[in-house]
C-alpha cells in the first residue's frame, strides 16, 4: 500500500476541508521511508501490531490507534533471553502467560501500598490486597488465583485516574434497555488512553491527573489513587466471585473464548473455552469470548520446510462430523499439530488418508 503525503498537519484520521485543493495529497512517501530492517544486530524481527516508527524520531503518518506495546516487549524478552530459540520454544511463546504490562504495575502497587502504610495511612483491607497481589506471579494460567485480582485493580485504577473524562450523567434510553436490564448500561468514561499512558504517568507522583476531581479539598498524588485502586478492585473481585479462598478465583473459571457459529447458533458453536493468557499477553484474549488470537502458526524455514498450526474449530463444517471441532481442545490447550505439506501424493502418509475421491470427465 501506499503512504500518501498531506499538507502540514494534517492526518489520515482527521476530516479534512475536501473543497480545498490546499488539502489534497501531495504525493506518496517513497519506498525508501518505508519502516524497514535488514539483517538487525538483534537477529530477529517482532511486531505484535504496536507502533513500528518512534514518532519523536520520525513524525511521518504511518496510521494511528496502534495496539499497546505490552505484547512486543514480551516478545523481545522471549527472544532476547534465547541465542538459539527452538521451533517447540516458539510453539510455547504461542500462548506464554507471560505479561510486561503486569511486570510493570504490579511492582508499583505494591510499592505504593508500602508507602501508604508507612505514613500511617494504610488499613487491613490495604494490607490484605498487597498481601494477595505479592503472591501472583504475574502469569495468565488457567489455573491462577491472583490475575482476576489484578485486572479489577486495573479497571478500577483507570475509573479513578480518568475521573475528569466521565460522561454526564444521563438516563437510559430506549435503544439502551436491554444492556440495562443486563446489567450493562452506558459506559461511564467516554475513550480513555490505554494502559501504557497510565504507564508513564507513574514516573511523575504529582502528576494533576492522578487528582479525583470529586475532593476539592484534597489533592490525591499517585500512591493515593493506586492504595484506592487496590481497595475498589479487592470490592469487586470479591463482589463478583466471593471470598479469595472459595477457588471462584481462577483465571479459567473467570476467562473463556467462544467459537461462535457463523450464525451464532449456540448448539454449534464452542462456548465458555478455557484459554491462557488475558489482555496483554502474546495470545490475547477479552474474556468475554469475542476477541483473540485464532489461528497459530510456526514455520521453520530450510531445505525441506515444516510447520506447526492449530486453529479452533476443525477440518469439517458438517456439525455431524467427527472432524466438526476436534481441534478445539488442542487449540484450547496450545498445542500446534504438524501441517502436512506434500509435493506429491505418494509423499501424503498412507494413515492420514481418510478417503479419496477421484474426478473424471465423460466425452
Amino acid at each position: 500500500g501506499r503512504f500518501p503525503l498531506r499538507a502540514p498537519g494534517a492526518r489520515g484520521d482527521r476530516m479534512q476541508d475536501g473543497s480545498s485543493s490546499a488539502n489534497d495529497w501531495r504525493g506518496a512517501l517513497p519506498l525508501s521511508r518505508y519502516p524497514f530492517a535488514i539483517n538487525p544486530p538483534q537477529g530477529y524481527l517482532a511486531s505484535a501490531n504496536q507502533q513500528p516508527v518512534d514518532p519523536r524520531g520520525d513524525s511521518t503518518y504511518f496510521g494511528s490507534h496502534w495496539y499497546s506495546p505490552w505484547r512486543a516487549m514480551r516478545i523481545n524478552t522471549l527472544l532476547r533471553g534465547d541465542s538459539s530459540v527452538t521451533p517447540e520454544a516458539m510453539q510455547r511463546y504461542q500462548t506464554d502467560p507471560g505479561s510486561a504490562r503486569a511486570e510493570a504495575f504490579a511492582p508499583a502497587l505494591l510499592a505504593a501500598a508500602a508507602a501508604i502504610r508507612g505514613s500511617g495511612r494504610g488499613d487491613a483491607t490495604l494490607d490484605t490486597v498487597a498481601r494477595l497481589l505479592a503472591e501472583w506471579d504475574r502469569r495468565y494460567t488457567k489455573d491462577n488465583e491472583r490475575a482476576v485480582l489484578f485486572e479489577s485493580i486495573m479497571s478500577a485504577l483507570q475509573d479513578l485516574t480518568w475521573d475528569e473524562l466521565a460522561r454526564p450523567a444521563r438516563p437510559v434510553v430506549r435503544n439502551e434497555r436491554r444492556r440495562a436490564v443486563r446489567g450493562r448500561t452506558a459506559p461511564p468514561r467516554v475513550d480513555t488512553p490505554a494502559d501504557q499512558m497510565l504507564a508513564i504517568l507513574l514516573r511523575d507522583p504529582s502528576n494533576p491527573w492522578w487528582d479525583v476531581r470529586a475532593t476539592r479539598q484534597v489533592v490525591e498524588r499517585r500512591d493515593d489513587i493506586l492504595a484506592d485502586a487496590m481497595r475498589e478492585g479487592y470490592r469487586r473481585t470479591r463482589e463478583r466471585h466471593g471470598d479469595p479462598a472459595a477457588g471462584a478465583w481462577r483465571w479459567d473459571h473467570v476467562h473463556h473464548a467462544n467459537i461462535y457459529h457463523l450464525l451464532r447458533l449456540e448448539p454449534l458453536s464452542r462456548l465458555e473455552v478455557p484459554v491462557q493468557g488475558g489482555p496483554s499477553t502474546l495470545s490475547p484474549s477479552s474474556g468475554e469470548g469475542r476477541f483473540g488470537a485464532s489461528w497459530r502458526m510456526v514455520v521453520e524455514l530450510g531445505p525441506s520446510i515444516r510447520a506447526w498450526t492449530i486453529y479452533p474449530g476443525g477440518q469439517s463444517g458438517n456439525a455431524a462430523s467427527s472432524r466438526y471441532a476436534d481441534r478445539v481442545a488442542g487449540w484450547s490447550e496450545g498445542t500446534l499439530d504438524e501441517a502436512l505439506l506434500p509435493r506429491t501424493d505418494a509423499e501424503l502418509p498412507a494413515n492420514r488418508v481418510a478417503a479419496r475421491l477421484t474426478l473424471s470427465r465423460e466425452n
